[in-house]
Parts: C-alpha cells; structure tokens; sequence
C-alpha cells in the first residue's frame, strides 16, 4: 500500500499594511466529522467599518496548547488546538460556506511581530463583526436540552423586556424563582466556565454587537437574558449568578457592568461615565487570568482605545513591569484620579514593581472593590508628574503610625479535612483578634468618644454578608438571620470581655504548642486543629460565634493599625509603625506611605476611624500641601 503524501505546512502571507486582518473562509460540509477545508482572504478594517459586518468573530478559551488537530487552508495544514477544532467543525454549515475570525488561524502564531500587531486591531475585530460566537464546549444531549429550554424562557424575556415596567403586575421575584428552575440545570451539566475566567473574553463580549453562547449545536443570546435582568433585578450579577453563570460570574461582573454602559451611553460624551468604565476595566484584567502575564493588559487594548485611553502600542517584548507601569499611568490620566488606588488596594508591593504600579494578575484571595465614584469627591488640583518608575503626587500628611498588628493569613498548611479546616480558621481568627484587643485593651476610646475594639468589631459585622455554610453556627444566636443579609447587631461590653476571655484563652493554647514544638503560630494553629480542643462547650461556641462574624475577612490579609491621633484602621497593606498616613489629591480614601530616603514608597490604602472614603479631613485648607515622590 502506498503511503499517503505529507502535507505541507500552511504559511501565512505577510498583511498588507495598515489595519487589514485575515478573515477565515469556511468551506460547507453536512457532515460535523468530516476535515475542515477554509482559505484565507485579507480585509481592511477602515472599509468593513463603512461598509458594515462582513464575517462572524469566534471568542473561544484555547485550553491546553497543544495543537494536534488540523485544519485545511489551501490545500496545506494549519495545526491547532481540539477546542478551536471543534468550534470550526460545529461553525460549519452544510450548503455554504461561512467567513469567520479566529485568532488561531487568521493570526501567523509564529510571528510575534505580527501578533503584535493585531492584538492592537482586536477591538475592532470584535467590534465589526456580525456577532460575536462564544463557544463553550461541545456539550452532549443534556446540555443541549438545557440550553433549548432557557432559549426558550429567553424568548420569554425579551417579551417581558419591552413591557413598560409601571405596567409589569408579575412579581420579578416569582420569575426569578421559574428561572431558577429553569436554568439551575445548565449550571449543573458540565459546562466550562473557563471562558468566563480568561483575560481575552472580557473585551470581545464587551464590544460584541451580539454576543451568542454556543455549545456544540444550541445557541443561546446572551443579551436576552441579561437586559432583562438588568431592568428588573437592578443588578447585572443579582439573579443570574445563581442560576447561569455562578460563580464564574461573579469575576466576570466587571466586564458585563462596562458593557451596561457601553449600550446606554457613548463614553466619550460623558467624562465622568467614561472614567468609571476606565475603572472597571482596570478592575476585570486583576480578576481574570492569561496564559502570559502580559495579555492581562493586551487582552484590553481595544476596549481602553475604544472609551478613548491612549495606550503605547502592544509590545510582547517589553518588561512586565514596563508594562503595567504604562497602563496604570494612563488609566489614571484618562480618569483624572487615583480610584485605581482603591480599586486594587490588594494588588500592590509585588518584587520587581514600582510600589504604586499594581499587579493586575489575578490571584488567590484578589479582592477587586467596585468603584462608585463621584467626580464631586475628587481635588480639582489633581495632578501627576510621572517619569519611569517614579511618580509625583500632591497630597496632605494626615497621622503617623503608631501600632500595627500582624498579618490576618487564612491560607492553612496541609491537607486537612472539612472539619480541622474550619478549626485552623476559628482558631487563627481568634489568635489574631487577642493580637488586637490587647493592642488596644477594652476600654481605649477613639478621638470620637467610642471604644476602639467594639468600633472593630462593628465594622467587620457591618461589613459582613452571612453565607448558608454558617447557617448552623448562628441560629438561635444574635445573629440569627437569613443568609446573605447584613448583620444589625452591636458589640456590648458584655459579649466584648466574653470574646475577649475566649480570645485570651486560645491565644494562651496556641503560645504553650508553639513553645512545646518550638513552630510558628500558623504551624502551632495547625498542630492544635489536629486535636481535641481542651476548651468549654461556651469557649467552642464563641468560636463558632467569632468565624461567624468575621468570614468576610477569611480572605483577606487585614492589618489593624492605630496612629499618633488614637484612630484606628485597617486594610490589606504591610504597615509599619512609623509609616505615615496621608491623603493624596485624587484618591477617596487615606492612603500610608513609607519614606525611603528623599522618596516615598507606597504601601497601601487604610480605612481610618472617622474618615469615610470620599470626605477630605475639616483641617485640609490649613495643612500644608506636600509632594509625594513615589518609587
């Protein structure tokens, strides 16, 4: 038997200049099985601009990069990965052939120049096309039936969606309960979320005219289900994230939130509009992920130049660094203020940054603050005086570090079971709160007149929403509620010294088991979980009580600090005594600096007792207006 011919390889044509990409030409075949044949032409984005959509554009997650399936073009094969594989065999039609983009076809992966090159296009691709197809998988017959019957209530939506709300007499909250119904299934049968967690994706559904979820034959219009909630739920995230998309959406909110306001207004009308999308533009590359570091801030190109922010051309060969120091430097510009401060308050102080550049890699225990800004806030004096890795900033020195506890690290050691895990947090919580109510002792009052410790504790509670998985440890307790719903309670002096005797006895178990073993705390922590804990049935409930109270912060890495005034505060930064306290033109809340010689490091924002994000201190025009330096 003869062996058959090897194909060659497909080499791409160089690009002609200017804006022209390579649009893929999907030859028709009725059978899904069948090799995928396609050519590629080349087009100008200026004249599909005039002319409108000529093609469709394929939003897909790559997967693992292992490209073994291949694909056709002119009669030589293109090697690519099985996802996009399979989203060209689905795509196909049977009588006619299709124009489609996808990036791992239409763009010479081997050449980083050119890859260069059209990143800085891909908001226009994306923009131009026809509709957006966003494959999630191929799916099999109970994920098809899912997605027939939420296209079906869809339908359903869009009808409702054109009723004049003051007329609307069907309660959202029993449609809510249908729609639960409805699409729980869809979040139950398998589907990959990982489209929804990927760098890239949030900027082609935030330009898409119409953005269509595909799984292998079904479809289902993204739009139709999410206005509809927007209108009648008044939130984005609200309804469907218990029923469509969980917990995935939950870090795609800010993406949906900026393509909200992409539909009700032009941004380059409204400064204001404009500068809160910069915002959360910033906010959705630190809670997405990329195969490399730098596609966090290129996978957003298009979209920044799209609301108007002026960005260096994408360069895959630049530091990261580099990188991130151009994007923050013009995000803040544009926006004419430093929310990205806020906004990012937990993504500052990586090696190898300037300590006010912040890393908008997504990471375990990110936490993303949504900006709700008011121009009315901000110094009209704002200004910035940048040079590379430095930047000068107006501001007022406000209180000085006096105390500062360690580092709140939930993260245990180990493998450990459901029930020693939420002992490592009961009792690493409680080590921790002894740490502050010593610093501070019951009775130390802030300048306002109310007690420190029970200030700290009413701001965690306040802060706090109450998850179903602590159900059972509250009920029947102050606390008592249902899920979700803020806590109302007070601190009193009485449950204040029976936490504080609970606190001082834990801390004491933990102090002999880290002398017996000669380990850390967080190693001792661990050890004590292991064991029968040699406490009160009215200690363990405290426990229970206190885990309760402060899950919102399990997360995070909290710092209590007091200052030379007798405020105190808290954040995420790494505070020391000494560092200083101050406000810096432009940003909502009081920042802490640290002086290195004639500059100053940044280390983070603090909340401060008694000055709410957004109120300047009543002595401003009397303090003396300095230049910050920071490195």
């Amino acid at each position: 038997m003869d062996a058959q011919p090897q194909l060659l390889e497909y080499h791409h044509q160089p690009l002609l200049p200017g804006k022209h990409v390579r649009i893929l030409l999907l030859y028709p075949n009725g059978d899904i099985d069948a090799p995928i044949h396609c050519s590629l032409l080349q087009m100008s984005l200026d004249r599909l601009a005039v002319n409108g959509p000529a093609y469709d554009a394929v939003s897909y997650v790559w997967g693992p990069d292992i490209r073994d399936h291949k694909v056709f073009c002119d009669g030589r094969e293109i090697l690519v990965t099985k996802n996009c594989h399979a989203a060209l065999r689905y795509f196909r039609l049977s009588a006619q052939s299709r124009r489609l983009w996808i990036d791992a076809v239409c763009i010479d992966q081997s050449s980083m120049v050119e890859k260069s090159h059209q990143v800085s296009l891909m908001g226009d691709v994306y923009k131009l096309a026809h509709r957006v197809l966003i494959w999630l998988c191929e799916g099999d017959k109970q994920i098809y039936k899912s997605m027939r019957r939420a296209r079906r209530v869809a339908r359903c939506l869009g009808y409702f969606s054109i009723i004049d709300s003051s007329r609307l007499t069907i309660n959202p909250g029993f449609l809510v309960a249908i729609l639960n119904r409805v699409f729980q299934p869809l979040a139950l049968t398998g589907v990959p979320m990982d489209w929804f967690t990927r760098a890239w994706t949030a900027q082609e559904l935030v330009l898409a005219r119409e953005p269509i979820l595909r799984c292998g034959p079904e479809y289902l219009p993204w739009d139709s289900i999410n206005t509809w909630f927007n209108q009648h739920c008044g939130t984005e995230v609200g309804a469907v994230n218990s029923f469509l998309l969980r917990d995935a959406y939950r870090r795609f909110q800010p993406g949906q939130k900026i393509r909200v306001n992409c539909q009700k207004q032009k941004p380059h009308s409204q400064k204001t509009s404009a500068s809160f999308m910069s915002q959360m533009i910033a906010a959705t590359a630190a809670c997405r992920q990329a195969s490399h570091d730098q596609d966090v801030i290129f996978s957003l190109y298009g979209l920044m130049l799209d609301i108007g922010v002026r960005l260096p051309p994408p360069d895959y060969d630049q530091r990261l660094s580099a990188i991130f120091e151009e994007f923050t430097v013009a995000n803040i510009r544009y926006s004419n203020n430093l929310g990205l401060f806020s906004t990012l308050s937990s993504h500052f102080g990586q090696p190898g940054f300037p300590s006010w550049v912040p890393s908008f890699i997504a990471r375990e225990g990110s936490v993303i603050v949504s900006p709700e800004y008011d121009r009315a806030r901000f110094r009209p004096t704002f200004q910035l005086w940048h040079q590379p890795g430095l930047i000068t900033l107006e501001g007022i020195k406000v209180d000085t570090i006096t105390k500062a506890t360690f580092q709140l690290e939930q993260k245990p050691l180990g493998e450990l079971n459901d029930t020693q895990a939420k002992r490592v947090q009961q009792l690493g919580l409680a080590y921790w709160l002894d740490h502050v109510f010593n610093m501070f002792g019951l009775d130390h009052k802030c300048p306002n007149g109310d007690k420190t410790v029970a200030g700290i504790m009413n701001s965690i509670i306040t802060t706090a929403h109450v998850p179903e998985e602590f159900q059972d440890e509250y009920t029947g307790t102050m606390f008592d509620g249902p899920p979700y719903f803020r806590f109302s309670a007070r601190m009193d002096d009485e449950l204040l010294e029976a936490m504080a005797r609970t606190l001082r006895a834990v801390s004491n178990m933990i102090g002999q088991q880290m002398q017996k073993e000669n380990v850390t705390a967080k190693v001792a922590t661990r050890l004590l979980a292991e064991q029968e804990l040699p406490l009160s049935e009215d200690c363990l409930e405290m426990l229970s009580t206190i885990r309760a109270i402060c899950f919102g912060w399990l997360g995070l890495k909290m710092r209590v600090i007091a200052t030379q005034s007798g405020c105190m505060g808290f954040g995420e930064g790494d505070y020391m005594i000494g560092d200083e306290v101050v406000f810096l033109f432009g940003c909502v809340a009081p920042c802490v600096v640290r002086r290195c010689g004639a500059e100053y490091r940044f280390v983070g924002k603090v909340g401060l007792e008694g000055m709410p994000e957004g109120h300047w201190p009543p002595s401003e025009e009397s303090s003396e207006v300095e230049l910050f330096k920071l490195a």
